[in-house]
């Protein structure tokens, strides 16, 4: 009862904060890439604009109505809800509002979407890419393509939608909106490309960061305009791809190509995601633990693959909110970590033995591969494990929490509030 009248309530004042202000709204949903897409934008836009972004994970029925709101959920406590109700008060009053909002928008059951662009109609929607996830509700893949295309289907005529040309799921939905529609992406064809993507990495010598000697490179080409970026301590294509849609979303709103350019090159990863971070004896750690997902393990490994390295482990994790495609999901996972010939996989977890089970029956040796049912016997093992030049990716979903054993092999633990991700007291005592 409380939850539905809070839901009412939050809705009626984001909507009504909206339509007194008339913001631009920038929405963002996808299986994955949704925050550091949102980052990106965020960055971008505010470059040349008054923008505000929701935080954090600010994307359900009652983190976006406090995002448009401007202010932090009151949690348990009566004052901090009371702060809500004032904060909402005071704009409704005139207190002034930014020109442009950026907004996740996230979806862990059918209708989700709907009800999100119900508070906040977008001019402009970026959908990153579909995927399985939260499958427990959803079911298949096909449902969730049909709750990420509700963002698309929702767009004004005078809207834009911008769109993944590398995911077909994603790039299919154009025909959803009458209107402008921009594709990114890798591949030929695409409106807004990345070409010669690249890392770059200075000599290994012992003594030196490792991670501070990487840098993502790669050109954004839009038409006859060629744009060189370089991202110092950043690796992947997850990354490329948020950038590509801040890129996007800036020249949309008539930032010029050097006036994006210049803003990506300043845009700040979160923790937890394709984090280069030093490790115990000259090793490199990819800390990739914020979340997980079967599409997101693969861009993982296929950047694992691009550092050089005297050997590479996967530590990977359960991936979890499959429903019944658990088990196909972790096996699928465990064959491309023998077929990418991975040195060691390191699985912990229920779930991910199937990876492990997988990899062993697709021919990896058994010496390469080891169990494990928890952190704590993972992170030791890993300890003894790690040699010199080793390069070692850590992911899983949340709930498995392997920060902690980032935290356990990086070089320098007393950094982890820093870098890693979940360090809060709320975290810390779960």
């Amino acid at each position: 009862m409380f939850r539905d009248l809070l839901h009412v309530t939050l809705k009626f004042m984001a909507r009504a904060v909206l339509r007194k202000y008339h913001p631009k709204i920038i929405a963002i949903t996808g299986s994955v890439g949704k925050t550091s897409t949102k980052e990106a934008v965020f960055t971008v836009l505010a470059s040349r604009f008054r923008v505000m972004r929701s935080e954090g994970n600010y994307n359900n029925e009652i983190g976006l109505p406090l995002a448009v709101i401007g202010i932090e959920t009151g949690g348990r406590s009566l004052l901090r809800w009371l702060a809500v109700i004032v904060r909402f008060t005071r704009l409704m009053v005139g207190e002034g509002y930014p020109e442009m909002l950026v907004l996740e928008m996230g979806a862990d059951k059918p209708g989700d979407i709907k009800y999100l662009t119900s508070i906040a109609p977008p001019d402009a929607a970026i959908v990153t890419r579909v995927g399985a996830t939260h499958l427990e509700k959803f079911g298949d893949v096909e449902t969730v393509q049909q709750e990420k295309s509700d963002l698309i289907a929702s767009l004004p005529r005078t809207g834009v939608a911008i769109l993944n040309f590398d995911d077909p799921r994603v790039a299919s939905m154009r025909t959803l909106h009458p209107g402008k529609t921009v594709t990114v992406g890798l591949g030929e064809g695409a409106d807004i490309r990345a070409e010669n993507v690249r890392i770059e990495q200075s000599p290994l010598m012992r003594g030196l960061s490792w991670a501070g000697s990487l840098t993502l490179h790669f050109d954004i080409v839009e038409g006859a305009s060629h744009q060189a970026v370089a991202m110092p301590g950043r690796i992947g294509s997850p990354l490329v791809y948020a950038l590509l849609f801040a890129y996007a979303a800036g020249r949309n709103f008539d930032v010029s190509p050097k006036d994006c350019v210049s803003a990506i090159q300043k845009v700040v990863t979160g923790p937890g995601r394709l984090r280069p971070i030093d490790g115990i004896r000259g090793s490199l750690l990819i800390d990739d633990t914020y979340n997980s997902s079967p599409e997101a393990v693969v861009e993982s490994l296929k950047t694992l693959l691009q550092i050089k390295a005297r050997r590479r482990i996967a530590v990977l994790g359960n991936m979890l909110e499959l429903g019944g495609a658990s088990e196909r999901e972790h096996r699928r996972i465990g064959k491309m970590v023998h077929s990418l010939n991975i040195d060691f996989l390191v699985a912990i977890g229920g779930e991910a033995r199937y990876c492990a089970e997988e990899a062993l029956a697709a021919g990896m040796a058994r010496s390469r591969v080891s169990i494990f049912a928890d952190n704590g016997s993972a992170s030791e093992f890993l300890r003894k494990k790690i040699e010199f030049g080793d390069v070692i990716l850590i992911k899983a979903s949340q709930g498995t929490r392997l920060e902690k054993i980032v935290e356990a092999i990086m070089a320098n633990p007393e950094q982890a509030q820093k870098l890693l991700v979940r360090q809060s007291k709320y975290w810390k005592k779960k």
